[in-house]
């Protein structure tokens, strides 16, 4: 896994704080799969798309509500998954299960 820069046409404005975390596995040609929160500048590049989807998994089952959009090379969403907001019967929030 490397840091990279940020791409100019990468979203770069954060969302609000009562909405979901939005990680993206964009494919970046040659050079692998890109992940990096919406906006956040950090990027993480992986060599397999596996990896990269099952590392943006990890990281959005521990900051619910989030969500992890898959990009393929031709700009198209290839899957998106989402992991909601774990709350009890009381309405406390629980502690997300990571399996």
């Amino acid at each position: 896994m490397d840091r990279v820069t940020p791409s100019p046409t990468s979203p770069t404005t954060p969302g609000r704080p009562d909405e979901a975390n939005v990680f993206r596995v964009e494919c970046a040609g040659l050079s692998g799969w890109v992940v990096y929160l919406v906006g956040h500048p950090a990027r993480y590049r992986f060599l397999s798309q596996d990896l990269a989807v099952r590392y943006a998994q990890n990281i959005a089952q521990k900051s619910r509500p989030s969500v992890v959009v898959v990009i393929d090379a031709d700009r198209t969403v290839v899957r998106a998954l989402e992991f909601p907001l774990s709350v009890g019967k009381d309405g406390q929030r629980l502690a997300a299960k990571v399996p």
